[in-house]
């Protein structure tokens, strides 16, 4: 485990050594951070700001695990700084975790084979390019998949030994307390997790399955009544820790009811939900609330396939597909069934409902990407024991006029499958490398913005600061400025009017291409159709995609 852990440092050290990043990008990592604040400062009782582009209303889009997560963070450090640093230990924490979660799915194997396969898959997850951007950066997924992953591996802690006679050899009290604390523990974190994201609900899937096998296949000597007792106890303790896990969700929603009672909660929820449909499965063309978009593949080739080989996109590298492969072919060797229909339950479910939403986003994977690296861990080490097999009996056997053919076949195809899985890492770190310039881009492209817009602004007196209309990179700029903004896709004409009668300079900032080809025909193109009809829009240049206007009355 130290390794595992030893191996995280080296690698995110060396990335952010390398590639200076601050860990906020595009608008999710500003928003889940200012709405954060926004919590903190109502529970201190510090009134908002006029204008505030963040309010702890806006919740209503997330749940508030991560939040909880960056207001720890800023207690400690009195910014980004401290949620970022919680976000990265989660990163290591899951690597850590996946480690542990082979050892308990291959229990049949010797303890050499699950220690080397827990080491493939603990160490390969760093190298998996979106799983590490995400863990670099101010965002929930990397803290939800940690949490995931430690619910399903304390409750199949719990659950393999929950039936004495069965599986314990005896029951020492201090284990059942053990297995009480790690079915408790397994819900808190589920709930944790599911109060982050709430697509983290997923990983009850494998949970479930694995519970339901070991339920209905196991076998005990003890009454039928006290078997089901016992094997109850723990998936209600489970239960219970889940329902104190997403307590902090209950009690924001029953702190703002007016969420629920205008509307706005359900009109979140139902149009993302909405946007569902079997039918997205095979298109690449997708229309939402964000527009119209074309994809390279379906929906359904870039969730259940693109994640086995497009190392370029974030994903595993295609040179891990032969290990991945013998990781399947022994989990069915050794006749571990429900081993088998867990991972690939909990890998087809989420892909298939991701794959019928109207987003290809390369995070959503991370829910199911533990799921490969299982397998590749598991085929590697399988591998490597059969190549140690094969050369034993190759030294045993072999004479000077007759080798024994199979074993050099065996030997020979490890060494394809272990060759392939080293030019998978080297594949991978190359990716890593790349998303993480492609990161330190898009900071370079924020400064030109705002080195623009402050340009555009001009000098201002401290009591009349610019106010700023934008889209794209609305939540940067504010960070920067903490200028009054608004953001143009959420404001309609009133507010936008009331909003630009303010006194002090105003200034636009949109990418005006976008808003003429993917986003033609939507509000927000009629936002900028009635700014350019009601006030003169003076351009001050461009940077990145971006354009920058004066906002001026019309005389």
């Amino acid at each position: 485990m130290s390794s595992i852990v030893a191996w995280c440092l080296l690698v995110f050290g060396y990335l952010l050594k390398r590639y200076p990043y601050d860990g906020l990008y595009g608008q999710d990592s500003y928003a889940y951070y200012y709405q954060a604040r926004a919590l903190l400062d109502e529970f201190t009782g510090k009134p908002p700001q006029a204008w505030a582009l963040f309010s702890t209303d806006q919740l209503y889009h997330w749940p508030i695990g991560y939040h909880i997560h960056l207001i720890l963070g800023q207690i400690i450090t009195g910014g980004v700084d401290g949620g970022r640093a919680i976000t990265i230990i989660t990163a290591v924490g899951a690597a850590v975790v996946l480690y542990l979660l082979v050892g308990e799915l291959f229990h049949t194997a010797s303890r050499f084979v699950r220690v080397l396969a827990g080491l493939v898959a603990g160490m390969a997850l760093p190298l998996v390019a979106t799983f590490t951007r995400m863990g670099l950066s101010v965002m929930a997924d990397v803290p939800a998949l940690f949490w995931g992953l430690l619910a399903i591996f304390l409750c199949l802690r719990s659950w393999s030994q929950s039936v004495p006679g069965e599986s314990d050899g005896g029951g020492a009290q201090t284990t059942g307390k053990r297995r009480v604390a790690s079915a408790l523990i397994g819900g808190l974190a589920l709930g944790i997790a599911v109060l982050i994201r709430y697509a983290s609900a997923f990983f009850i899937i494998p949970v479930v399955i694995y519970l339901a096998f070991r339920f209905f296949g196991s076998r005990s000597a003890m009454p039928a009544k006290t078997r089901l007792y016992v094997r109850l106890r723990y998936p209600v303790l489970f239960v219970s820790g889940f329902a104190l896990g997403i307590l902090p969700q209950i009690l924001y929603l029953i702190t703002h009811t007016h969420l629920l009672s205008n509307g706005e909660l359900p009109a979140a929820y139902g149009d993302w939900i909405n946007g569902w449909s079997p039918a997205n499965l095979f298109a690449s063309t997708v229309t939402n609330s964000d527009g119209t978009a074309t994809f390279p593949q379906p929906m359904i080739a870039f969730y259940l396939l693109q994640p086995l080989y497009d190392s370029d996109q974030g994903f595993l590298s295609g040179y891990y597909i032969p290990a991945l492969l013998s990781g399947i072919a022994s989990t069915v060797q050794r006749r571990l069934w429900p081993v088998l229909a867990t991972l690939v339950a909990w890998w087809l479910v989420p892909a298939l409902f991701y794959s019928g939403t109207t987003y290809q986003a390369h995070r959503f994977a991370l829910t199911y990407l533990p799921v490969l690296l299982i397998f590749t861990g598991i085929g590697a080490a399988t591998v490597v024991e059969h190549c140690m097999q094969a050369l034993r009996r190759i030294s045993e056997r072999s004479t000077a006029l007759r080798l024994p053919i199979r074993p050099i076949i065996s030997v020979f195809a490890s060494a394809i499958v272990l060759l392939g899985l080293a030019a998978g890492v080297y594949k991978a770190q190359g990716s890593v490398r790349g998303w993480m310039q492609i990161h330190e881009s898009f900071k370079v492209d924020e400064q030109l913005v705002l080195a623009l817009t402050r340009q555009a602004a001009g000098a201002y007196p401290p009591d009349s600061p610019p106010k700023l209309v934008a889209f794209g990179m609305t939540e940067a700029l504010f960070h920067y400025t903490q200028w009054p903004t608004i953001e143009l896709f959420n404001s309609d004409d009133a507010v936008l009017s009331s909003f630009l009668r303010a006194p002090g300079a105003h200034i636009l900032v949109l990418p005006v291409d976008a808003i003429s080809a993917q986003w033609a025909g939507t509000p927000l193109a009629g936002r900028w159709s009635w700014l350019q009809q009601t006030y003169n829009l003076v351009p001050e240049g461009s940077a990145a995609t971006y354009t920058v206007f004066k906002i001026e009355p019309k005389p």
